[in-house]
């Protein structure tokens, strides 16, 4: 069974709306996966070095760990490539039957608050 978990910053800062937001989206999209991992987008946003953030839910619906260290993702909008980080926090290890919200900051988008969101999806770099 799908658990939503999250890190202890997360954990200990968010407003109670956001977690209730966060909760509801999980139960609309645990089993929607269609992969062993997914992400599900909750929220863009653009901070004041007009860098582009984008929080996500990480799902995921394997029997085993997966570790998002070392991997790189790729942001993009109607199928078409914007950016990729590559990833190095160690909080981003889910248990099996896991999803957790996170938010990754793209700092080399162009023109990030003219992005539609309703078109944007991240997946691992094949």
């Amino acid at each position: 069974m799908q658990q939503l978990i999250f890190t202890e910053a997360w954990d200990r800062t968010i407003s109670s709306q956001d977690r209730q937001r966060l909760e509801t989206l999980f139960q609309q999209t645990k089993d929607t996966a269609h992969h062993d991992l997914s992400f599900t987008i909750v929220r863009i946003a653009v901070n004041h070095h007009n860098h582009l953030l984008v929080t996500v839910l990480i799902h995921n619906t394997s029997n085993q760990t997966i570790d998002l260290t070392c991997e790189t993702i790729h942001l993009l909008s109607n199928k078409q490539f914007l950016s990729k980080l590559s990833i190095t926090d160690p909080r981003l290890r889910l248990p099996t039957n896991t999803s957790m919200p996170w938010t990754f900051i793209f700092t080399d988008v162009t023109q990030p608050a003219e992005i539609d969101s309703s078109s944007m999806e991240m997946v691992t770099q094949a």
